[in-house]
């Protein structure tokens, strides 16, 4: 057996680290779902639930364009998710997999398992990809492996049963940006990371962003003199329009091909991206030997794109939020934490999130000054600084971006590490920084190596446990003891919901008033219809959901609810709302009115957690489960 390890490279050994450990965890969790000894396994949040959810739906009614969330936005006509099917198709073939007198529900669950052992093990290699096209040393493949380890924030995308789409989307353009950061740019690279690029605006829109990012870069080259670039920008605009046409004749229905949606995959952005193909064929053609002709081209053929998309799609710079109801700009999105700047987070916190591209960025520009050479090469590490810079400012808008950001940081960290640890190795031995090691004692070196090792892998874990103390809580005590308690309060709804539990205790389909965190678990686990979850389309229903909150009259509540005809209500204290809200206070123990009637059940075997909070004085709090009498 020694002997067989011996013999397996270590790039492929790097490779299999996380995703072995992930899919032995995986196995040990498959027939424990939804819930083992009384803890609800996978993923909280609703994305992966209204995932399995319209996989569900399509599998079981076999509609293909059918995009409508069942049982939501009660009594209301049901709302529509902008979500598209390429990670869909990725379900259904492993729920294919497995035997078909299993419950689709339990093989949909399995299968979201899978999934993310599926893209980790992708992401693994698109990093090792851009090591092997840079540096490929045996130790910048472990270093690799190693800060994904050490990077919360990146694996937490890659959890255990999350089936949402930002995991490929990672996967995706970090194997685009293998081939754009290739040293060379032959056809078939840019054919390949166009295509790449395409599929990625598939399933997301947000992407058109990045490709827009890949295009300014290739265009300031070609400014710059470097003409051969407006080929290679041609045939990946061409690769990537292509794929978006592609895209749309598959997603969408004929007889909606040419209508303009602005947050899923759609004429607007078809009609973009094949006039902004079209402008690079433009500097093809135009690619002038002096930089005033080049200016003069890209200007007018500039002018062009811009008039044409505009001419059209004025809407378009306003991006997926286009046409949302007002109250998802100014209410909702501001609490969503995947929504928020970084920038306005303890510092502690700040420097944990941006730590690995700021050092990306620094370690670039400073092997970018080296004469006598290094890892990169001066146009490398112009390259490097220009996408990570670029990634790293969408971050600081919004903290979702970090997926992109992170693992292009990894690829550009890694390889500079792999040298430290083996400076003598005949590849790095003459370059920096391997260089400033060679000839140096074992202890030398271990003095030069250990501070860039510590700020790379110890500072993190430093900083994390310093945002845990008191000093950086920026939060009331008292309502960081409400926090937990609702979190407690949450766990318990979601033993009710997946254990079965709500389905026999309501065993009628009724419109269930119920927090938006929890509303795509009721749709995936029970016959219920629900008001709303945490989703841009549904902004009428997610503010009649906080209005409800806000109410302190039991007279006015009863005609609120009446209003959606509810039911029945689920309900957990809300830190967000203000106190005096009879919701609220329902939660916490208050008197209820006579109209609202306690359902009585029994939770799985098991203490209903209060999360992590050491307050003495935050009792748990279990979800209040009650029937809405009709007048």
């Amino acid at each position: 057996m020694a002997s067989l390890l011996k013999r397996i490279p270590i790039p492929l050994a790097a490779l299999l680290i996380i995703p072995l450990a992930h899919l032995i965890y995986v196995l040990s969790q498959w027939h424990h779902i939804p819930l083992y000894e009384g803890k609800p396994i996978g993923q909280t949040d609703p994305d992966t639930w209204l995932r399995l959810t319209l996989v569900r739906e399509w599998l079981v009614g076999g509609d293909w364009f059918n995009h409508l969330v069942p049982n939501s936005n009660a009594p209301m006509q049901a709302a529509a998710s902008p979500w598209t099917r390429p990670v869909d198709m990725v379900l259904a073939f492993f729920v294919s997999l497995q035997p078909e007198n299993v419950d689709i529900s339990v093989r949909l669950m399995r299968a979201s398992l899978l999934l993310p052992w599926v893209w980790v093990a992708l992401l693994i290699a698109g990093i090792h990809r851009i090591i092997r096209f840079t540096l490929p040393l045996p130790s910048a493949y472990v270093m690799a492996t190693a800060l994904i380890l050490t990077t919360p924030s990146l694996l937490n995308y890659f959890g255990l049963g999350n089936a949402d789409h930002h995991a490929p989307l990672a996967v995706l353009f970090i194997w685009s940006m293998g081939g754009i950061l290739a040293p060379t740019h032959p056809r078939r690279l840019m054919i390949v990371s166009g295509i790449l690029l395409g599929l990625q605006l598939w399933i997301s829109v947000e992407t058109f962003i990045l490709i827009g990012i890949v295009y300014l870069w290739f265009g300031l080259q070609w400014l710059r003199g470097d003409v051969q670039k407006a080929q290679s920008l041609a045939w990946l605009a061409t690769a990537t329009a292509i794929t978006s046409i592609v895209a749309l004749i598959v997603e969408v229905p004929l007889s909606a091909w040419f209508t303009p949606v602005y947050d899923s995959i759609s004429v607007v952005y078809v009609y973009s991206l094949v006039v902004a193909a079209l402008f690079t064929w433009w500097l093809r053609v135009f690619s002038l030997s002096t930089l005033h002709g080049r200016w003069v081209a890209g200007f007018l053929g500039g002018a062009l794109l811009v008039a044409a998309i505009g001419a059209l799609y004025p809407h378009l710079p306003e991006g997926p939020l286009y046409g949302v109801a007002p109250f998802i700009i100014s209410d909702f999105l501001p609490r969503i934490s995947e929504a928020k700047s970084i920038l306005h987070i303890s510092p502690a916190t700040l420097l944990v999130c941006s730590y690995l591209p700021l050092f990306a960025i620094i370690a670039s520009l400073a092997m970018r000054r080296q004469s006598k050479g290094a890892i990169y090469s001066r146009a490398q590490c112009e390259q490097l600084i220009f996408f990570l810079g670029a990634t790293l400012l969408l971050y600081y808008t919004q903290q979702r971006w970090s997926y992109y950001v992170l693992p292009l940081s990894i690829a550009c960290i890694a390889p500079l590490l792999g040298t430290l640890l083996t400076p003598e190795h005949p590849r790095v031995a003459q370059i920096w920084p391997a260089n400033a090691l060679v000839g140096l004692s074992p202890n030398g070196q271990m003095k030069r190596r250990l501070p860039v090792m510590l700020a790379v892998f110890a500072l993190p874990l430093l900083t994390v446990f310093a945002a845990d103390l008191s000093l950086f809580q920026t939060k009331p005590k008292e309502e960081r003891a409400l926090a937990e308690q609702r979190n407690g309060c949450y766990n318990a709804a979601r033993q009710l919901i997946r254990s079965g539990e709500l389905n026999r205790v309501l065993p009628k389909p009724l419109t269930l008033w119920a927090p938006t965190d929890l509303g795509t678990e009721i749709l995936f686990f029970s016959p219920h219809r629900i008001i709303a979850s945490n989703y841009h389309r549904e902004g009428l229903a997610i503010k009649y959901m906080w209005d409800t909150n806000k109410i302190t009259s039991p007279a006015a509540l009863r005609a609120h609810l009446a209003a959606r005809n509810v039911d029945a209500m689920l309900i957990c204290p809300m830190v967000e709302f203000p106190e005096g809200g009879l919701v609220q206070s329902y939660a916490m123990g208050t008197k209820l009115p006579a109209w609202l009637v306690p359902v009585s059940y029994q939770l799985p075997a098991t203490v209903v957690e209060r999360g992590n909070t050491d307050e003495d004085d935050a009792p748990p709090i279990k979800p209040l489960l009650v029937k809405v009498k009709s007048r």
